[in-house]
């Protein structure tokens, strides 16, 4: 099949749940699903195609669009295989890979306990590098059709966050439906959950040729599959959706069996939205995205039959994604591997903010807004010096002058250094009997040398030393203990 890949940027938030809407927040998956990615094509180009050729393009498997993974640097990101564990009580910093025999057995023999990796939940193809998305959850509520909010009808909703790059590859058997497609797919598109809000709008731009998944290895009698998409296989006998998988779904000859202790599998059961006729589709039975089947057997497989698997996919459903399968190799096959540095997406390059305004109203807001946060940022320092303050023994009137001095300051706007020389002075010179007040010695410093020091740390941070000042004085009045604020009246 011919293939190519495509970068699809998140303009803004992408809702994409993980389950069909209910009273509670499903989540939002970590991937772009080929189905969002079909249907805004499908808006886009449907109602310009002859019947037999939107049939073809849209209902068959002659045109593939695949899932959309997050990018990291250049490269597409694959979720984590399953196969991959950590010893419960030992090195949290070394990877067991236990499609391995060997490490299996070692870790019988020593009876030690595993658990899946946590942390990351995609990996790339040299296992060097993993990566983990967080969603961001926001509140709304119902509106009823007048446009007064439903009361009562709160729900949150998880998206994937504006600026995150993903790569899906759109893969054809005729040039002519994979250019096609690509044309109507490039430039900005909505796709996901409440798209008639701000969510949903993407950029889509070819990046080039896809590359081409690893060569099966001539002769092997043991191969390991990564469902790098979820798996909707059908029982050829019977119709019916399984989950067990069989050699021949993947190309291999009929006496090869799966290896159940070198697979990792797990399952999962939807009914997904049919967005044009607004209905539920049939419900679907999967083995999960990141599963490893491992099949093995005496019988030699044709390569070219593999290949075309490993191009095509496998079971049902593969225009909307499904099926995407890819052969473990190089370091994934390892049976010990170091963890990889992991980094947590967020967007490197975020979507463009609307520029503010620039009237005397939102002038005025902003300067309020700036005033609100000083003033947050001075209770602040002054609650956490207040408490040592308030064990210097001072009286309160002494802290009480200080309080009026630096009002008159702020009403004056004196300049700050100018302001922290004369409280300096004041300390200094300014008070009666200095010496059993502010000239008492705490860890070999004066009182006025302490307090000097306070006012110096607002002027290095190029904060308000006066209003500092003025709160600090009021702070440390209050938790004086009561006897002594009784005592000086």
């Amino acid at each position: 099949m011919l293939a190519t890949d495509i970068d699809i940027e998140l303009l803004t938030p992408v809702s994409l749940p993980a389950r069909s809407r209910s009273l509670d927040d499903a989540g939002s998956r970590r991937t772009i699903p080929g189905a969002a990615l079909l249907g805004a094509c499908a808006k886009a180009l449907h109602d310009a195609l002859f019947a037999d050729d939107a049939f073809r393009i849209f209902q068959t498997n002659a045109v593939i669009f695949g899932d959309g993974f997050p990018v990291l640097g250049d490269d597409a990101l694959r979720p984590l295989p399953r196969s991959l564990h950590v010893a419960k009580h030992g090195d949290a910093e070394e990877l067991l890979n236990l499609v391995d025999d060997d490490v299996r057995a070692q870790l019988l023999d020593t009876n030690t306990q595993i658990e899946p990796v946590g942390g990351f939940t995609f990996i790339n193809d040299d296992a060097t590098a993993g990566a983990r998305i967080e969603t961001e959850v926001t509140m709304r509520t119902s509106v009823h059709p007048g446009g007064r909010a439903a009361e009562g009808l709160l729900f949150t909703i998880s998206t994937l966050p504006a600026g995150l790059v993903f790569r899906s590859s759109i893969r054809a058997r005729d040039a002519a439906d994979l250019d096609r497609v690509l044309a109507h797919l490039e430039g900005d598109r909505f796709i996901g959950r409440a798209r008639g809000t701000e969510l949903g709008r993407v950029r889509i731009r070819r990046h080039g040729t896809a590359r081409p998944s690893a060569a099966p290895p001539s002769g092997a009698s043991r191969l390991c599959f990564f469902a790098a998409s979820s798996l909707a296989l059908r029982d050829r006998l019977t119709g019916m959706p399984t989950l067990t998988p069989r050699a021949v779904d993947f190309g291999l000859p009929a006496d090869w069996r799966l290896d159940a202790h070198a697979s990792f599998i797990r399952v999962e059961r939807y009914t997904p939205h049919h967005g044009k006729r607004n209905l539920p589709d049939l419900e679907r039975q999967l083995i999960e995205s990141g599963s490893v089947l491992t099949f093995s057997g005496p019988s030699r497989f044709d390569p070219e039959v593999l290949t075309r698997v490993l191009e095509g996919g496998v079971g049902e459903y593969r225009n909307t994604g499904l099926g995407a399968v890819r052969l473990l190799a190089g370091r994934l096959l390892e049976g010990r591997l170091p963890r990889p540095g992991v980094t947590s997406l967020f967007p490197d390059n975020a979507a463009a903010q609307a520029p503010s305004p620039s009237d005397e109203l939102f002038d005025w807001a902003r300067a309020r807004a700036t005033d609100l946060g000083r003033a947050r940022e001075l209770f602040a320092w002054a609650f956490d010096k207040a408490d040592a303050a308030a064990r210097w023994g001072l009286p309160p009137a002494q802290w009480g002058e200080l309080r009026r001095r630096a009002r008159e300051a702020r009403i004056r706007d004196v300049e700050p250094k100018r302001f922290r020389a004369e409280i300096r002075r004041h300390l200094e010179t300014g008070i009666a009997k200095l010496d059993k007040l502010w000239g008492q010695a705490l860890s070999g410093r004066k009182l006025s040398d302490h307090l000097d020091q306070m006012l110096f740390e607002q002027l290095a941070g190029h904060l308000d030393p006066a209003g500092a000042l003025e709160q600090l004085a009021e702070l440390t009045v209050r938790k004086m203990p009561k006897e002594d604020r009784d005592e000086s009246r």
